[in-house]
């Protein structure tokens, strides 16, 4: 077993273990040794998928995404993981919500207080998704957490955390250049999943660049431990064909390039999409750019196939 420090807004002194279903079948032991630190009274707006905090004049804090919240009011406490936090002048907003115990509180003022806490995971082989936001946004959040479900023994690698509370390397926007300027913070893994380029274009970088960042970054993964493996996923298509066509130029490269690589594994995501004439109706969200629910669900199975196949 190993356990993972995560923060925690939480308030009282007192030590709790969510029971089974309150995270997903994750467990989460809060330290009452650690000190609770008051952040403040805030009013809340609050429905099923956002929360609204309305800012005081005095009030100064950085919300992290990967914390837990828990708003308190009167003796009730409410747990929640937010999938993505925007801070405005005016209000910090609390996005794509997971609320722990399906309690939902109204609206109104409450209590926040911070402290730490341990998520266990059962498994043994460590595995690290990295990427942007096609590893983190909306549905893709639940990557993680439905590729745990069928691989039990998988055990989840990162410093960022997921509204389900897996870790992981993915960061919203994020280009190959950014990746590789911050590998060295990415820890010794036996899986990598690799799902990046797709911002590449945007950040004004050649496709020559894209490619010889990409290549850095996959050799740099399989040095960090004996026989690590990296397992490239081939872009999803999007309905902007510019962008649609630069990724299909990098991936048909990198694959080139390590097609005698033992360690190399291709999972060929992209083709399995274009496979279906209405692609974008059934695997993209309304953007046209992001995973949808099925595509979330065709990646996964991708990679429990050829995963199961290398760690059972």
């Amino acid at each position: 077993m190993r356990v993972i420090s995560v923060l925690i807004l939480y308030l009282f002194s007192s030590t709790t273990l969510f029971s089974q279903n309150d995270f997903e079948g994750d467990h989460f032991t809060f330290d009452n040794n650690q000190q609770k630190i008051f952040i403040g009274d805030f009013d809340f707006q609050i429905n099923k998928t956002q929360i609204n905090l309305k800012k005081k004049d005095s009030a100064i804090h950085k919300y992290d995404v990967n914390a837990v919240f828990c708003l308190q009011k009167g003796n009730k406490n409410y747990f929640l993981k937010a999938g993505t936090i925007k801070n405005t002048k005016k209000e910090v907003l609390f996005q794509d919500l997971n609320w722990l115990d399906g309690n939902i509180p109204s609206n109104g003022l409450f209590k926040l207080y911070t402290t730490n806490a341990t998520l266990e995971q059962e498994g043994s082989v460590y595995l690290t998704t990295i990427g942007d936001s096609q590893l983190i946004y909306l549905e893709a959040q639940q990557i993680r957490q439905k590729l745990n479900s069928k691989i039990p023994a998988l055990l989840f690698k990162g410093n960022y955390i997921d509204k389900y509370g897996y870790p992981h390397e993915a960061v919203g926007g994020r280009s190959s250049k950014e990746v590789l300027n911050t590998i060295k913070k990415i820890e010794p893994a036996d899986y990598y999943v690799l799902l990046l380029g797709t911002n590449d274009l945007r950040e004004g970088l050649s496709i020559n660049a894209s490619i010889n960042n990409m290549k850095q970054i996959i050799t740099t993964l399989l040095s960090l431990k004996k026989n690590a493996k990296v397992y490239y996923i081939t872009p999803m298509p999007t309905t902007k064909s510019n962008r649609d066509l630069y990724n299909l130029n990098v991936a048909k490269e990198i694959v080139n390039q390590f097609k005698n690589e033992l360690n190399f594994k291709t999972i060929r995501f992209g083709e399995a999409l274009r496979e279906n004439n209405n692609w974008a109706d059934i695997y993209l969200h309304k953007d046209g750019l992001h995973q949808g629910a099925n595509s979330v669900n065709l990646l996964v199975e991708l990679l429990y196939k050829s995963l199961i196949k290398e760690i059972y």
